[in-house]
């Protein structure tokens, strides 16, 4: 595995995706509005995230799931790597 890219919110992930087109995404949800989430997989179809969390706040945490599971209900997100955001 090779980092190709550091970004210390949403909106600076969102322009390294675009240009990057990386295949793994890791996050450390520090409380950013998660609907970025749907942008990048928009700006890199087949993107795969894991996102760690210091986050205890279940309403973020649920927000989270949230865009998850709007990603896939729109076709942006597929397959077993999404199953968990569909529970």
């Amino acid at each position: 595995m090779t980092v190709v890219g550091l970004a210390t919110n949403g909106a600076d992930a969102l322009v390294l995706v675009g240009e990057l087109q990386p295949d793994l995404l890791v996050i450390e949800n520090g409380g950013d509005d998660p609907a970025w989430l749907v942008e990048a997989r928009r700006r890199a179809p087949g993107l795969k995230a894991v996102m760690l969390s210091s986050v205890d706040d279940p309403a973020h945490i649920h927000a989270t799931f949230e865009a998850s599971r709007w990603a896939q209900l729109h076709g942006l997100a597929t397959g077993p790597d999404t199953a968990a955001a569909m529970a």
